[in-house]
């Protein structure tokens, strides 16, 4: 279909755009992003979604190797002056986790090493936004891989908008390099 159905209460159900059903880590549905689409999943605003001091993102995914310089997990804003942008994504190069606030261009790296991603490894990630603390931290299969600390720049204290998971909000070109290219088995993100 194309729609992902919100397991949570607020019923925020997704769009999904170019994307195929595939076997998911444990046998049971996932989505297949295909860069060249541009696939992705669309979250629509909604009070549930404006999430406020701490953020966390957990997803079960899989990558395939391609041209991608960075694969995005999730992304929310525009990039225009007078709007927020929050990007947070897979480094292709290192393999590090990073992930980009409302400044635009500085970077922030979750990561210290870089990590091997298998083409054919399903693996959790789950990421910690605290914007109170002002910390950032990753996890990938419950082994922590790094924390970082931000400034206000990165908050998604008052962000609103869609959320976009596999691309991001100002990139929804076909052969987009900062796509995700694989797969998408569970995803959720709420406050902490």
């Amino acid at each position: 279909g194309m729609t992902a159905f919100d397991s949570s209460p607020s019923a925020n159900n997704a769009a999904l755009y170019d994307t195929t059903w595939a076997t998911g880590r444990d046998g049971g549905g996932a989505l297949l992003l295909d860069p060249s689409g541009p696939s992705h999943i669309s979250v629509p605003d909604s009070n549930a979604v404006d999430l406020l001091e701490r953020v966390i993102v957990d997803a079960v995914v899989r990558l395939e190797a391609g041209s991608q310089t960075a694969l995005t997990l999730v992304s929310r804003g525009g990039r225009q002056a007078d709007s927020g942008f929050h990007w947070v994504y897979v480094d292709a190069a290192t393999g590090k986790l990073c992930f980009e606030g409302t400044t635009g261009d500085t970077i922030q790296t979750l990561t210290s090493e870089a990590l091997a991603w298998e083409s054919d490894q399903w693996y959790r990630v789950v990421v910690s936004l605290d914007n109170v603390l002002g910390v950032a931290s990753f996890w990938r299969e419950d082994q922590h891989q790094g924390t970082r600390t931000f400034g206000a720049a990165y908050s998604w204290e008052g962000e609103e908008g869609r959320l976009y998971f596999g691309s991001r909000s100002d990139a929804l070109v076909a052969n987009d390099t900062r796509a995700w290219a694989g797969t998408f088995d569970r995803i959720s993100m709420g406050r902490k």
